[in-house]
């Protein structure tokens, strides 16, 4: 550039892709971004936009003779991507941005109008439906798919869930949440197949569900309305007569139940069955006529309705009015209409699995990349500092303890309304006894009155309903003692919740934002959501495939018993392994064998000191470490033998009745 170099924001830019040349003015409606520059060559902040234009160029990877204005609508996004990729200060990204809005609005206000691609005759009946759909919230989204499938050659009937997903993906690459991208391709589908166009576009799948079906429940018919929310605070009170305090709905359960009961009404009285108490829903007859409908016309999964009609059976078969002395067990029959419901293949559940998955080691690098960021924007505002090391801190603990996200939002480190602190700094008692790490335990000979960070969640704080207390592992330890020394008290704004973790305008999480949270962090950082429960899933597997130990997994879970842990994880644990143990059996016997034939007694293993369960980790740590050590050594015989074979000269063979001198 003949131009000096010039500052944008607190950032100088030395590298200025494109010449600033003089251009022509001129009077009519630009069309390309050369003739927009030329008819603002008289603008204050000339230098700058040209810079501008040309990151966009590199950006969009078109020379700048070829760029039109058309290109910069909709560039947001994929822009401030692009800057962030190479690395830019945080208000040298917000400039470049706004100078990128700048010449969009100029060239509005000399004329320019965006120009639609022109969209081939095949397309012309969903644009037309398109046009007569009501309401701007249902046709957000649908025109930028249509425009995306026709820059990319595709026409209904070749159209196909592939070419969906890779719209979705490109979006997400571009910034766009994957909230906002999911709904623009459900009310994509759901425009194609109430529009009837499913027939020209026969390779995209309908909506998982057309129609909502669920009834509110104060639109429910009396009596049942008030017989329900009566048998909602039953279920959910402390102590409640006929029901054991086992029984008790937890808040996100009582939820989950009043959305089937919710289900149940409606699909029954869309299917012409009106029902208006508990004793005329809760008929074998009506039950199985729902079980009908769900899995013929919804299409719902074996699992999913096993599930709620076990959340229903278990409400109503203790529910004093609902009994009847003289008909003992009245609601029996309903375990065996559960019992004839296909559950879900375990395979088609681990494909669904190995579609969302992500490797372990995968997952540790986010808190890394989330460090890199942060170097890389060193004039950041203090406030966006603190929300991304609080980020930082929620993915090491998922990494390291892959607590449920309701733990996660309820970890308190101040007592207050919700309860006492469960994260806290204190001395360690002798009366509360626990299992310590080595530096715990290094720490607490050195100094007895060493503090360590702990948490403690009561029974009615886990979901198992068991108390579950430890120390914080070590290497959580660092981030969490930066992150309350530095950060957290600069995301409060007002009175402090006491939680430590704070959302964005300074409270508490509520119900989901933890989970959004991580997910848009996943997405934004591995190109996969991740969900806190997929956490679990994907440390559990991890640590299995190390260890084998479902004993000690099920402690991390914090699952009720290890029967739970093997019923998640058995699948981690199938006949593949028996195969595997057979092998190391069959080689285990023999060695022994051959250790007898040669006059040999076998070497008694030693054993180390401690308990039975303390031997055996110690034993499978060793094994760990010997079978890497072997592993190491047979990679580096195999590479010296195969340099061997690449430097060695092969031998000529002597030809017959000729002897070498």
């Amino acid at each position: 550039m003949n131009a000096p170099t010039s500052t944008i924001g607190n950032q100088i830019d030395t590298d200025i892709p494109i010449s600033s040349q003089p251009c022509n003015i001129s009077h009519a409606k630009p069309q390309t971004v050369r003739d927009l520059l030329g008819s603002l060559s008289d603008h204050e902040q000339i230098r700058m936009l040209r810079t501008t234009v040309g990151h966009i160029c590199g950006c969009l990877d078109v020379p700048f003779d070829l760029l039109t204005i058309d290109a910069l609508d909709g560039l947001a996004l994929r822009f401030k991507a692009y800057l962030q990729g190479r690395r830019y200060e945080r208000n040298t990204i917000r400039s470049y941005c706004n100078y990128a809005g700048v010449l969009l609005r100029k060239a509005k206000a000399l004329g320019w109008t965006p120009q639609q691609p022109e969209v081939p005759e095949a397309w012309s009946p969903m644009l037309a439906h398109l046009s007569k759909a009501r309401g701007l919230q249902e046709i957000t989204g649908i025109r930028p798919i249509i425009d995306d499938a026709v820059r990319n050659g595709k026409s209904p009937s070749d159209y196909a869930d592939a070419d969906l997903d890779n719209w979705e993906s490109r979006k997400l690459e571009q910034g766009f949440t994957r909230d906002y991208v999911r709904s623009c391709k459900v009310r994509f589908r759901r425009l194609v197949f109430e529009a009837g166009l499913d027939r020209e576009m026969p390779y995209l799948s309908p909506p998982l569900c057309q129609r909502k079906y669920g009834i509110p429940v104060e639109k429910f018919p009396e009596p049942l309305r008030t017989e329900f929310k009566d048998l909602k605070r039953w279920k959910m009170a402390e102590c409640a007569d006929g029901r054991g305090y086992k029984g008790r709905h937890r808040a996100i359960t009582a939820l989950k139940f009043e959305g089937w009961f919710c289900r149940m009404v409606g699909l029954l009285a869309q299917d012409g069955a009106a029902v208006s108490s508990l004793d005329e829903l809760f008929t074998k007859q009506q039950v199985q006529r729902f079980v009908k409908l769900a899995t013929e016309q919804l299409n719902l999964s074996g699992d999913s309705l096993r599930t709620g009609l076990g959340l229903a059976f278990a409400a109503v078969k203790h529910y004093p009015p609902l009994q009847d002395e003289s008909v003992p067990g009245k609601f029996n029959w309903m375990q065996s209409v559960i019992s004839q419901i296909r559950p879900d293949p375990e395979s088609l559940k681990r494909r669904s699995k190995e579609r969302k998955w992500v490797k372990y080691s995968i997952l540790k690098q986010m808190p890394d990349i989330i460090e890199a960021e942060i170097a890389a924007n060193p004039k950041a505002s203090e406030w966006w500092v603190a929300w991304m090391r609080q980020r930082q801190l929620i993915l090491k603990w998922l990494t390291v303890l892959p607590w449920r996200q309701r733990n996660l939002r309820e970890a308190r480190l101040l007592s207050c309304g919700r309860g006492p602190a469960n994260i806290f700094h204190e001395v360690f008692s002798e009366l509360s006894p626990m299992d310590l790490p080595a530096w715990a335990e290094a720490a607490l000979k050195a100094n007895p009155e060493e503090r360590l960070w702990r948490f403690a969640f009561d029974e009615d704080e886990t979901k198992s309903g068991r108390e579950v207390r430890g120390v914080v592992p070590g290497p959580l330890v660092p981030f969490l003692e930066d992150f309350i020394a530095k950060h957290r008290a600069r995301l409060i704004k007002g009175i402090d919740p006491g939680t430590l973790f704070l959302d964005a305008t300074g409270g508490s999480f509520g119900e989901g934002s933890i989970c959004r949270l991580v997910s848009n962090a996943a997405v934004r950082y591995v190109k996969r959501r991740v969900t806190p429960h997929l956490f679990r899933d994907i440390f559990a597997a991890a640590y299995l495939k190390d260890t084998r130990d479902y004993l000690s997994l099920s402690k991390v879970l914090w699952h009720k018993n290890p029967k739970i842990t093997i019923e998640r994880y058995g699948r981690f644990f199938d006949e593949s392994a028996g195969a595997r143990v057979v092998e190391e059996w069959l080689q285990g016997r023999r060695f022994i064998e051959e250790w007898r034939e040669d006059g040999k007694k076998p070497m008694q293993p030693h054993l180390p000191n401690g308990t039975l369960e303390q031997q055996l980790r110690k034993l499978q740590v060793c094994m760990r470490e010997k079978t890497a050590e072997l592993d190491d050594l047979k990679g580096a015989i195999s590479v010296i033998e195969a340099n061997i074979r690449e430097t060695t000269v092969p031998l000529q063979t002597p030809q017959r009745g000729i002897q070498g001198v």
